[in-house]
């Protein structure tokens, strides 16, 4: 039986990804059964975790969910090895038993202080794991990965413990994420892979950082972010576990590691990029030159405007009166059950999802299945969008409107689909109308702890369909003016990043 624990489940979420990770069988080898145990201090938390794994995993796997305090209670190993520890412990605890636990036989790496619960969560996880006597996932023992917050690697108090963990040859790799790949999102937090000590220690630890693993979004705004490469995480990660070498990764003796700091944050060890090469430059200066044309082009015929002297006295109409005219149909997104919901390129069986928090934080590529979406669409369940339909994200702090030209997407919560008639309104028009700032004040609310945009409340000019069209005509170009000016400046940090590296490094010189 392969078993794979969480000693603080929460609900359960990290134990249903196991749950579909090896619910089929490996190539070349026979199915294994599965045993999924679990542990949470909130009864209600742990009761959440049974019934998901029961309901999703319940077919083939052996789940045992138990509502404790994996640290407090009193220490028993698992009646059987465990394979592979998923784990996501709380950060920053206080109060999480230093005093009772001052004797317990889990410390073998050293007391850990009050204000390093992470340690003692990470040596707690570290006793649970399979020392090889059973057929372990990695071939010669259990393997863990936990979440924990960047400070682990590095705050003072804990180096002891961490040259402890070193010198047992316990810590295989510590992964720097980017900002946004988990909550809290401000911060890039780190992923430690822990393996069973072993009579003969590992003589190296990877450290990888993928902190600069971003696409650069199809859609920018200021507010938003490129978007996390999930893919290219994945590839630098086990390219550097399989011994390979590349940029933003590096295995280093445990002898360097063994200092004063014994600071494993893989920024400090490991080049995020490699060094920029003549060709390199080349390349960035061409595309810099193309998205000057390109903004030049986009904002040629935007000269050609200028502002009305004195003041306007044009009417407007609400969305809501528009809806009762049927000059616009509107449909609101849904919350969509966290199962179905992938991260990642869009595949092409697969169909986006817009979410409220895309326009507010790391933009991250969501999609879910399309068979399923197109169903749910035919059903009412919730909309998919279609070529010209206007969206508009409801959230105050990410409020925003477009026309749709990425066709089908699904939409999540705080985000509504418009369909117009065209023999009424011109979708440029009206989007233009509904992202205009002072437009959304006027129809935020604040009737709930989320402030939000009544998008019934939001208003349009009232102006005959020909002048919208002309109108729209004018936004077309200022989105294209936008889109040319976010990938210009990409282009500049990254040329002005290229440049800077080498001028630091003494490797610049004139022509």
């Amino acid at each position: 039986m392969r078993t794979v624990a969480d000693p603080a489940c929460g609900t359960g979420t990290l134990l249903l990804a196991a749950a579909r990770r090896w619910s089929e069988p490996e190539a070349g080898s026979d199915l294994r059964p599965l045993g999924l145990l679990g542990n949470d201090g909130d009864p209600v938390l742990s009761s959440i975790a049974d019934a998901r794994l029961i309901l999703e995993a319940g077919q083939q796997a052996l789940v045992s969910v138990t509502a404790m305090d994996s640290l407090r209670d009193t220490f028993r190993p698992p009646s059987e090895p465990v394979d592979v520890v998923l784990c996501n412990p709380p950060a920053n605890e206080r109060d999480w038993g230093h005093t009772e636990l001052a004797t317990d036989r889990r410390w073998t790496y050293g007391q850990p202080p009050r204000t390093e619960s992470e340690l003692a969560w990470v040596q707690h996880v570290v006793s649970m794991l399979d020392e090889g006597k059973g057929p372990g996932v990695t071939g010669h023992g259990g393997v863990a990965v936990v979440l924990l917050p960047p400070g682990v690697a590095a705050r003072r108090a804990g180096r002891r413990i961490r040259a402890g963990l070193l010198r047992a040859g316990v810590i295989r790799a510590v992964v720097a994420l980017p900002a946004g790949a988990a909550p809290p999102y401000g911060i890039g937090l780190h992923l430690w892979v822990l393996v069973a000590p072993a009579p003969r220690s590992q003589d190296s630890v990877v450290l990888v950082d993928t902190s600069d693993c971003r696409h650069t979004p199809s859609t920018v705004s200021a507010s938003r972010l490129p978007a996390i490469d999930w893919d290219a995480i994945g590839d630098r990660i086990l390219n550097a576990l399989q011994g390979g070498e590349g940029p933003g990764s590096v295995s280093v003796p445990v002898t360097d590691l063994l200092g004063e700091e014994t600071d494993l944050t893989p920024a400090r060890h490991a080049a995020a990029a490699g060094p920029t090469r003549p060709v390199d430059l080349r390349r960035l200066w061409t595309r810099y030159e193309k998205g000057l044309l390109a903004t030049q082009d986009a904002g040629r015929s935007l000269r050609e405007l200028s502002a009305v002297q004195g003041t306007v006295s044009l009417g407007t109409v609400s969305v809501a009166e528009l809806e009762r005219a049927k000059a616009l149909s509107i449909l609101s997104g849904v919350a969509l059950p966290e199962e179905t919901v992938r991260r990642g390129d869009v595949p092409d069986d697969g169909v986006g999802l817009v979410t409220g928090i895309v326009a507010i934080g790391p933009e991250e590529q969501q999609w879910i299945d399309r068979a399923a979406a197109e169903q749910a669409d035919q059903d009412s369940l919730f909309p998919l969008t279609s070529f010209g339909d206007v969206v508009v994200v409801a959230t105050a702090h990410g409020f925003d409107a477009w026309v749709e030209t990425a066709a089908p997407r699904a939409l999540g919560h705080h985000v509504y689909r418009l369909r117009v008639d065209p023999e009424r309104l011109d979708p440029w028009f009206l989007a233009a109308c509904l992202r205009e700032r002072s437009n959304a004040r006027r129809a935020g609310t604040h009737a709930s702890n989320t402030s939000r945009v009544d998008v019934r409340r939001l208003h349009a000019l009232r102006l005959p369909l020909e002048e919208q069209q002309a109108y729209g005509q004018v936004h077309r170009k200022l989105v294209e003016m936008e889109k040319a000016l976010a990938e210009l400046g990409g282009v500049g940090r990254e040329l002005s990043d290229g440049l800077s590296a080498l001028l630091a490094t003494g490797r610049l010189e004139y022509r």
